[in-house]
This record gives structure tokens, C-alpha cells and sequence, in this order.
């Protein structure tokens, strides 16, 4: 039997894969975890002690960009000026632009999507916007991006550009793992201001319930349907026949374990990342722009993006845009990161949904009063949910 282990302390990985890619000796591979986690496990009979790995970990290794730029950040409010492409998306449509501009000048663009046939979120290319509809949305789901860190490389070795969204650790693996091609700067990353990613396990867990509660196969997921604008967002499904299902984001079960921190991985509790990002873009909601009272309501309606621009590489990107993304340039706010808090309970919800999605609900459960505002999210005009929050 061949002997194994972990590269690095489970509780610090992030899953990101870099170790298993620059693995000379392919000895690294990346496995599921009782709870659905991606980790590094290493065959030792087959290593042959380069070090490797743990170098490009973006945990242990000691590589820098070397791109930064040495101010604070240049902050924008943007919106994609296609009013179409701004609803398609979870804010103000700023990925769809940026890819799309990427995309116009030959480039590849790397996302996250679901894979129906899997039941998992996994990293995926677009070269055209067609591909790119799936990337588009966010995923409350880590995704699988190390089968494609081989295709960023043939891309960039054949001269094309090449666009890379994740989360702030993947960027990070993604960074390391390429800070020594000699044509990085043709690799772009931008990332989000991330509050954790769930397991796999956790989304199939909860699909299957959900089919099983519904009576019908989910043929389509949104975390974040702007059917009722961008500050009502709702949980959408897709059921077979086409009909769509809504429900208030902070009653659906899957979305409270995820703001309860329940569902979260190990690492996401003391991430690093999200405070220092490695990313030439960090994409997010514009949350409280409406106090400012330079958007209109529409414009509001539609979704508002935030950009923060962390490089010289992607200040002088953003320079050179065709003009389908609205940029207003905004005063750096200073946000303060808060990292999720582990909850005590949080062992105990993966140990209850092994068994089924539904016997973690008593760690889940709402309050009467979030109960009754989420029914009012759901089944008021939208009119009157933005006379309510007072936009």
C-alpha cells in the first residue's frame, strides 16, 4: 500500500490545487474530505522531496505579485451601460464587461458554472459570450478550478490574454502558480469580496432535498434573482416545465447556513486573503451606494458593481476599456473585512446533513419576525418593498 498524507495543515488549506499542478512527480492529488472539501493528499512513495509544492502554496510560499500598487486602491461605482447584461447579472454586471472586453481582443475568460451533470460548481472557459452567460451570477458553492490551471498556461504560452475570476485564495493559487511565466503579465485576475465558500456535499445535500420537497427535478439555480431588483433579490429555481419558483434569500435554508457561517470551510475562518488581495480587481455590491444620491432609482434597480483596483496592471486594463462599462470614480472607504466566526455548531451541521439535508434544520431554524419579513419579500409588489427600505 502506497503511504499518504497532507501537504499542508488541513485546517490552513485552501483547497486551491496549486501543489497537485506543479508536482513534478505527480504525486499529489485532490480528494474530497468527509464533508465535501477538495484537499491535497500526497503519495510519499513517489515523492521525490522538490519542495515544490510547497512553494507555490500561497499559504506557505513566500512569492509576491510584484504588481501592487503602493496607495490604497482606486474605488469605482460601475454598471455595464447594457441594461440586458446588468440583469443577467448578480450587481452591476462589471465581470460580464470586463470579460467581454477580454474576450474582444481574442482572450479567454475563466469562471466558475455549474455542472448539472455533477451536481458541483466547477471552473470553466469562455471564449465567446454565449460560454460566458454560465459564468455570470454568483455560486454559493467552492468551485473545482485546478483541472484548468493546465489550459491557463497553454493559453498564455500561445500569446493570448487570459481573464481568471474565483475567490481570493483561488486567485491566490492561480497567482502563484504562474508568478514565474514569462508572459503573466498577459494573465488577468480579479476576485470578490468573499464571505466563505460551502462544500459540495452541502449543495447536493440541499438540491436533493429540495427536489424531493418541490416534487420535481431543478433544472436552473439563482442565488440572486433581480426579479424584484437588486436590493429584493430573491432565491430562484428552474423545475422542469420551465416554471420558476422564488423565495426570500435569508429564509431558504442553504442561504442561512451560509450567513450563519454553518456551511463553511475550515480555512475561511482565519482567511488571509480577502484583507490582501492578490487580484488585479476585486468585484463586489456597491451596498449603500443609494445614500450617496448620485444614481437613480433605476440605476439602482438594475445593480450597482464595485470595483477595487488593486494593480498597475489592471489600473492600465480599466484605462483602455471600450466603453461598455459606466466607471465613476469613488473616494476609498477603507471597509473593514470581518472574517465569518466559526460557529460552535458548525462540526455538528455537516455531521447532521450526511444524513440528510433536513436534520440540520434545528441549527437553522428562523425567527417568527425574519420569517414574516422574508414572506413579504417574496409576495409584496416592488414598489412597495423599496417604499419599506426607503430607496
Amino acid at each position: 500500500m502506497k503511504e499518504t498524507g497532507t501537504v499542508f495543515p488541513p485546517s490552513n488549506c485552501t483547497g486551491c490545487g496549486a501543489c497537485s499542478v506543479v508536482c513534478p512527480a505527480e504525486c499529489i492529488r485532490m480528494v474530497p474530505d468527509e464533508e465535501g472539501f477538495l484537499f491535497p493528499e500526497i503519495e510519499h512513495d513517489n515523492c521525490i522531496g522538490c519542495n515544490r509544492c510547497r512553494k507555490s502554496c500561497p499559504i506557505a510560499g513566500t512569492w509576491s505579485t510584484q504588481r501592487s500598487i503602493s496607495s490604497a486602491p482606486a474605488l469605482f461605482a460601475a454598471f455595464h451601460k447594457d441594461v440586458a447584461e446588468r440583469l443577467q447579472s448578480t450587481s452591476g454586471g462589471a465581470f460580464a464587461a470586463i470579460a467581454e472586453e477580454v474576450i474582444a481582443h481574442g482572450g479567454v475568460v475563466f469562471g466558475s458554472a455549474f455542472d448539472a451533470a455533477e451536481d458541483e460548481v466547477v471552473c470553466q472557459i469562455a471564449e465567446n459570450e454565449a460560454q460566458l452567460i454560465a459564468l455570470k451570477q454568483s455560486k454559493y458553492v467552492q468551485s473545482k478550478i485546478f483541472p484548468v490551471y493546465a489550459e491557463i498556461e497553454k493559453y498564455l504560452n500561445e500569446g493570448r490574454v487570459v481573464l481568471f475570476s474565483g475567490t481570493p485564495c483561488q486567485v491566490a493559487g492561480v497567482s502563484a502558480c504562474f508568478a514565474g511565466n514569462p508572459r503573466k503579465e498577459r494573465l488577468y485576475t480579479c476576485d470578490l469580496i468573499c464571505h466563505g465558500v460551502p462544500s459540495t456535499l452541502a449543495w447536493r445535500q440541499y438540491k436533493t432535498w429540495l427536489e424531493e420537497h418541490l416534487g420535481t427535478p431543478i433544472t436552473g439555480f439563482q442565488f440572486r434573482d433581480k426579479a424584484k431588483g437588486w436590493k429584493n433579490s430573491l432565491r430562484s429555481c428552474q423545475v422542469k416545465g420551465g416554471k420558476i419558483v422564488l423565495r426570500g434569500n435569508k429564509e431558504d435554508s442553504y442561504c442561512r447556513a451560509f450567513y450563519l457561517n454553518l456551511s463553511l470551510r475550515e480555512s475561511c475562518y482565519h482567511c488571509p486573503f480577502d484583507c490582501a488581495s492578490r487580484a488585479d480587481f476585486t468585484l463586489a455590491d456597491y451596498w449603500g451606494i443609494e445614500k450617496r444620491g448620485i444614481f437613480s432609482r433605476q440605476d439602482i434597480r438594475n445593480g450597482i458593481s464595485r470595483i477595487e483596483v488593486h494593480t498597475v496592471h489592471g489600473r492600465d486594463f480599466l484605462s483602455q476599456m471600450n466603453g461598455k462599462l459606466f466607471l465613476r470614480p469613488m473616494e476609498w472607504d477603507c471597509r473593514q473585512v470581518a472574517r465569518p466566526l466559526r460557529p460552535v455548531q458548525r462540526d455538528v451541521f455537516y455531521r447532521e446533513i450526511k444524513k440528510s439535508w433536513e436534520c440540520a434544520f434545528p441549527l437553522i431554524k428562523t425567527s417568527l419576525s425574519s420569517r414574516l419579513k422574508n414572506m413579504l419579500r417574496e409576495y409584496l409588489p416592488e414598489s412597495i418593498l423599496n417604499v419599506l427600505r426607503g430607496i
